[in-house]
């Protein structure tokens, strides 16, 4: 995400790792740029006496994409390249990809194997992405929208009606003022969008607990936090806390955060 396009970004990270080179083909499109791009790179290392590992499919119908994968690479000259799949791997998903007919070598299995799933358990995930470098915002371009992310700093507002109940909370750019009426959008779907409703005040949840190594606002007695999380949950929309088809609490983007990044989208699709 710190290069302005694909290739460069692969041949930096063959820079530093040419003999234990595993490249990430999702981010755009793995099939029409990723793996061509992986063996052009491939085909580099090798003229300079180095051997590329693989590649990694993160995201997609694995089985399809691997199965093509390998059909590329061996078409390229690399039978030896291998094939990593990841992406909430679990037993089932790896039987149903081997039962398709998939090429993977090796699966990244992390979340299912060391947390609890299903019912009574669960994981939080949560990636650090870029969102501004060289004093410009970046982020990461993917076919699948729902894992782009969202670019540049940002202030998080949560809406409040007037009996304290919060509605939803909202990204913004970095003091933007976010008003009633205006029109925020789902991340995930960008057609998904509402008005902010009126009567409703915005508060900022956000703040700086640690810099530079230092702690800047002291932990409160764990007393304080388990009152503060009871009081937080009773604010929530009603619904919110049911087991069987909750309330879903909505998180949107700002008319700025939407309009940068649909943006920088179009530009990096395009080439940009």
């Amino acid at each position: 995400m710190a290069f302005d396009d694909e290739l460069s970004a692969f041949r930096a990270y063959a820079e530093c790792f040419p003999d234990s080179c595993v490249l990430l083909v999702d981010t755009y499109d793995t099939l029409e740029s990723g793996i061509p791009n992986a063996i052009t790179v491939a085909r580099e290392l090798r003229e300079k006496g180095h051997q590329m590992i693989g590649v990694r499919l993160d995201s997609g119908d694995l089985a399809y994409l691997s199965r093509e994968t390998r059909r590329m690479f061996d078409e390229a000259g690399f039978p030896e390249l291998k094939i990593v799949a990841s992406n909430e791997l679990d037993e089932y998903v790896i039987q149903s990809m081997r039962s398709e007919g998939g090429r993977v070598d090796i699966y990244g299995v992390g979340t299912k194997l060391a947390t609890c799933s299903g019912e009574g358990g669960g994981a939080l995930g949560g990636v650090y992405k870029l969102v501004r470098f060289d004093d410009q915002p970046r982020l990461k371009v993917t076919s699948d929208i729902a894992k782009s992310t969202v670019p540049d700093r940002k202030e998080l507002l949560r809406v409040v009606d007037a009996n304290g109940t919060f509605v939803m909370d909202v990204m913004c750019r970095e003091g933007e003022q976010l008003t009633p009426g205006d029109r925020v959008y789902d991340p995930t779907n960008p057609s998904r969008h509402k008005a902010v409703p009126n009567g409703v005040r915005f508060e900022k949840i956000r703040q700086t607990v640690m810099e530079q190594g230092r702690i800047l606002t002291p932990s409160p007695a764990l007393e304080v936090m388990a009152d503060r999380c009871a009081d937080q949950l009773k604010r929530l929309p009603n619904g919110s806390l049911r087991l069987f088809n909750p309330h879903i609490y909505k998180v949107s983007i700002s008319p700025q955060l939407h309009e940068m990044r649909e943006r920088l989208i179009a530009k990096y699709q395009q080439g940009g």
